[in-house]
């Protein structure tokens, strides 16, 4: 394992922090009312609104497990990272049972695996040097 650099350091920092508000965020939208007249069980394109928003939320996981795995001089390993991604949405999802305004969609989770799943073209993709 190499050492970390200060530079590499404070990007791991800073990805830390970024990473953990986004987390925040995806809480928050995840169990925040929805009952504000806004129709989210619409169509578009044969798919709920709402499953596209799911996938969106989801998409940064991969991209910020790259980076993650790149400034800590790592190889990132593509599986782990997927199921940690998964295992995110299932509890994400989960949590709504918990919250009386909120209900649990098994449907709401394979978006939220296809958005992780989209988001690993970018984890998967090699810049060429």
């Amino acid at each position: 394992m190499k050492p970390i650099n200060s530079t590499a350091w404070n990007k791991n920092k800073t990805l830390n922090l970024l990473f953990f508000c986004y987390l925040l965020t995806l809480l928050i939208l995840l169990l925040m009312p929805t009952d504000n007249g806004i129709k989210l069980n619409k169509f578009f394109l044969g798919f709920r609104t709402d499953h596209f928003i799911h996938a969106s939320l989801f998409l940064p996981i991969m991209p910020f497990f790259r980076l993650k795995a790149i400034y800590k001089n790592r190889s990132p390993k593509f599986i782990k990272y997927f199921l940690i991604g998964v295992l995110f949405a299932l509890t994400f999802e989960s949590l709504q049972l918990l919250v009386p305004y909120r209900s649990f969609d098994p449907t709401d989770i394979l978006a939220n695996i296809t958005g992780i799943s989209i988001g690993s073209l970018a984890f998967l993709w090699k810049p060429k040097r």
